[in-house]
Parts: structure tokens; sequence; C-alpha cells
């Protein structure tokens, strides 16, 4: 399960780049050997850089993950009681490291997406940590590296330090179009795009959705050309809601057809929702075209289906459309029945 997030990667450079800033000036040839150095002996350097926090986060979260491993073999029962037990013993994990080696930005928004029992607490808490967040970025802005050159566009992503901010906003992106803020949730994510044209956190999917709620094609078109009408489910879905929604139905039967064609068991996950849990560490990395990318997209759609209750209904009574979520659920064991 890759995540766009690998809290690993980021807390070696992390520590690499401290290091580097207490050493002086070193060849790339010595910093390379210093992230290896660093590979080789992790908790050392965390603890003398100030990076335990982030040590043991990244030891939670991987025990996290390793734990939904088994998810696919149990029954419903089992499922629930799996991980009920898995998020206790991860909020517990938070707490411990929260009070014996301090807070971060990331532990902060993984406690609030655990914690929060519905999307509007959940928005309050995650607005709560950006001043944290503000904080921590600018406290290492000067350990990047300042090699980069004046004519290459910058990228905030590629400050290491800068991450956790970025993934921040994302989620409170997110979060404010699951409370239906859909012009808030816009603006933060055009913003994201602004500093971070990379878009790592992927920002530019809640975009098309949101774009798809404000009936905004113009900007949905725009957000597609800059990223060279790379397919995903999320343009795909937005464009066939944005469509429907201004009642442009046989370019809407058009757009559905694509997202069909394009996603696999993309009609079956339109008709039958299922159960997406919490992104930790962040929004799993998925890939283009996969089942697993159709499922979060549709998840992440809830609020702008439910703004458009007959779009489900109007997609399921196009018989090539039911019949291709039919197909896929027949070949994947899926019991339409239950």
């Amino acid at each position: 399960r890759g995540s766009f997030m690998n809290l690993t990667e980021e807390l070696v450079q992390r520590c690499a780049l401290k290091r580097r800033a207490a050493i002086g000036p070193m060849s790339n040839a010595a910093y390379e050997e210093l992230l290896l150095a660093v590979q080789s002996d992790l908790k050392s350097y965390a603890s003398e850089t100030d990076e335990l926090p982030m040590y043991h986060l990244a030891q939670a979260v991987k025990r996290y993950q390793d734990s939904q491993l088994n998810d696919d073999s149990y029954t419903d029962e089992e499922f629930v009681q799996a991980r009920i037990t898995r998020l206790q013993t991860f909020l517990y994990a938070l707490k411990n490291i929260r009070e014996k080696y301090g807070e971060n930005t990331d532990l902060l928004r993984m406690n609030a997406l655990v914690h929060a029992s519905d999307p509007e607490s959940l928005l309050q808490a995650l607005l709560a940590i950006q001043n944290q967040a503000e904080k921590e970025a600018k406290r290492t802005s000067n350990l990047e590296d300042s090699k980069t050159s004046e004519t290459i566009p910058h990228d905030t992503w590629a400050d290491v330090f800068a991450r956790p901010r970025l993934r921040l906003q994302a989620a409170i992106g997110r979060a404010y179009a699951d409370t239906a803020r859909f012009r808030l949730a816009a603006t933060t994510c055009e913003q994201l795009l602004e500093e971070s044209p990379s878009d790592a956190v992927g920002a530019r999917f809640t975009l098309a959705l949101t774009y798809a709620r404000l009936e905004d094609e113009v900007a949905l078109n725009r957000l597609d050309d800059r990223f060279n009408h790379h397919s995903n489910a999320w343009i795909e879905l937005a464009r066939a809601l944005l469509l429907f929604k201004l009642s442009r139905i046989s370019s809407a039967r058009r757009a559905l057809k694509s997202y069909q064609m394009n996603t696999e068991g993309g009609a079956f996950a339109l008709l039958h929702p299922t159960f997406v849990d919490i992104y930790i560490p962040d929004r799993p990395e998925v890939a283009t075209g996969s089942f697993n990318e159709a499922l979060l997209a549709i998840h992440e759609a809830e609020p702008v289906i439910v703004d458009v209750p007959d779009f489900v209904e109007w997609a399921g009574n196009i018989p090539e459309f039911a019949a291709a979520s039919d197909a896929y659920a027949a070949a994947n064991g899926f019991d339409l029945d239950e």
C-alpha cells in the first residue's frame, strides 16, 4: 500500500538536511553518503536532530497499515471489530508520542481525522492546526536546498519540511467540500496548485469535483488542459456530473461512458458505493483507471452526488452502464443480493 506520503523516506531527508545544516557545506557525494548513514541508523539520527515525533509517527503508521493487510479475509463482523481495535491502537500511539516526544502537523492532522465524528467537527479541528503548520514550516525554511535555479518555477513540495502543511491544506480542501463550502474548497485547492504545481497532494481531484458542483465548466476545462487531459476517475466523474447538472444529457451520457470505459469497475463503484476508510496517513496512492481509484473518487464525490439526487438513478437506467456494473460484480465475486 504505497502512499503519496512515505513518512520514512521524508524522515531520512529531514534528518539529513538538519545534520548538513549543523555540519556546514558538503559536496553532493558527501550528502549522498550522509543519506545512506541516516537510513542505516534512523533512530539515532532522529534523536539527534529532534525528529523523534516523526520517527515514532512513521512507526505507528506502519503498524496501522500492516494491520490492514488481512482485511480482505475477514467477515463483516470481524472487520468491524478489527477496525475498532486498529483505530484505538493508533490513537493510543499518537497520544503516547505527543506526551513523550511532542507533536507535529502530520500527527495532529491524523489525530483529527480519526477523532472527528462528523465533517463539520473535522473541518474545525483541521483549521485549528493551521498555525502550528505555518510555524513548523517557517522554523525550517532555511534548510532546503538553495541551489534550485531561479528559472524553474518553484514547487513547495520540493521542500520536505513544507509537505505536512501542504497535506493539511489538501485535507482542509476536502473537508470544505464535505461540509458543502464549495467556494472555500475551490480557493484552498487553487492556492495549493499555485504553491505546488506538481500537486503531489491531489488538490486537482477535489477541485474537479468542486467545479462540477459549482457548475463551472470553463474552470473544469482549464484544469483538464493544465494536466494535459491525463484522465482520472475524479475528472471523468466531475465532467459527467457537471453536464448532467446543466441538463446536457447526451453529452453527460458520453462523459459517463468515458468514465465507465477508463475506470475499472467504475460503473459498479457508482451504483454500489463501498465503504472507504479514513485516509491514514493521507489519501492512498491508487493506480490511474483502477477500481480503487474509482472507490476514492465516488467517496469524495458524495457531497456533490447528494446534491444531484437523480444522477445515480439516471446512470443505473442506462442499459450498458448497468450491464458493465453487473459484469464487474459477477467477475469479482460481489454478491448484489446481500
